[in-house]
């Protein structure tokens, strides 16, 4: 995809300038017939190599494209049916992706559709599952109070037995010191 950047010009404006996703322009090839380096020559590769022109900078008031494809941003070796084939692959593969994300987008909606469908159904039960709960809770603690009710009962009815028996035993005891004592032999 194509990126853009904003860069400082030098009298003090910004220009948006595109980054080339497919790098940097070729190397220029060097002329067979320039001069060597170090000798008096015009500006280097401008004339075999014109500087790719950025986006919004048509040069000299321009509004269409140049025949060079200053537009497109085409460099030198670069031509409009490769630029064209490789943006056309672009287009689809973002448009791939958009259909994905629509079909993603789709289901995610469906799934909420049945979450929100499905929610009052869950709410039901929670409420009736919170209900049977606090009946319960309410059931716990009549039991218990009957346990304690029943515990206390029986430590009653085990002292009257513990009375009961002592008074017996007494008794007995009673008997045993007053009744005359059995003549052996008799």
């Amino acid at each position: 995809m194509l990126q853009a950047k904003w860069v400082d010009k030098a009298n003090g404006g910004r220009q948006q300038q595109i980054i080339d996703p497919f790098g940097p322009e070729p190397p220029p090839t060097p002329d067979p017939a320039a001069p060597s380096p170090g000798e008096n020559q015009p500006a280097q590769g401008f004339a075999q190599n014109p500087p790719r022109a950025l986006p919004g900078d048509m040069g000299a008031g321009r509004s269409t494209p140049t025949a060079t494809g200053g537009r497109l941003g085409l460099g030198p070796n670069d031509s409009v049916a490769e630029r064209a084939v490789l943006l056309s692959q672009l287009l689809e593969q973002a448009q791939a992706d958009a259909k994905v994300q629509r079909e993603r987008v789709a289901a995610l909606e469906s799934q909420l559709e049945t979450l929100q469908r499905t929610r009052p159904d869950l709410t039901i039960e929670l409420e009736q599952a919170t209900e049977e709960l606090r009946k319960s809770r309410v059931q716990m603690e009549a039991l218990h109070g009957e346990v304690a009710t029943l515990r206390e009962r029986l430590r009653r009815l085990d002292k009257q037995e513990l009375d009961t028996l002592q008074e017996v035993i007494l008794l007995l005891e009673q008997l045993v010191r007053s009744a005359p004592a059995a003549k052996p032999g008799r």
